[in-house]
């Protein structure tokens, strides 16, 4: 399983991802509700197309997403504070923890050093 991060969702939308495409069409992906909304943010030609965009995102299996308690816990436990990794990363981070056998997908080099020091296996 995979959990992709915002920034390759939005270079696939600009650029065709054969790595992507392959995940979801063997349902390898999981995606972070967190991602969706970043997403749902940026810019699009018209209402539609997000729309659609959005449904399709919600469409895969979706991550578990961490509470606040369970959120501040785990930032304080791996020391996630002050590393230069925002709140929609750690909470990616959570995810792949509490999911084993899921790789993360990102070009954020921030997030690859925490995730390597976590021993989080990037894709």
């Amino acid at each position: 399983m995979v959990i992709v991060d915002t920034s390759i969702w939005v270079d696939s939308l600009r650029t065709f991802d054969d790595r992507l495409a392959g995940w979801i069409a063997t349902d390898r992906l999981l995606q972070h509700p967190f991602v969706t909304a970043e997403i749902g943010m940026g810019s699009f030609s018209s209402v539609g197309d997000r729309a659609k965009l959005i449904d399709l995102l919600e469409s895969f299996t979706q991550t578990e997403v961490a509470d606040d308690r369970q959120f501040h816990s785990f930032v304080a436990d791996r020391e996630l504070f002050g590393t230069g990794i925002g709140f929609a990363d750690a909470h990616l981070l959570y995810a792949c923890t509490v999911n084993p056998d899921a790789r993360l997908v990102t070009r954020d080099k921030r997030l690859i050093e925490q995730a390597e020091r976590l021993g989080i296996e990037i894709a």
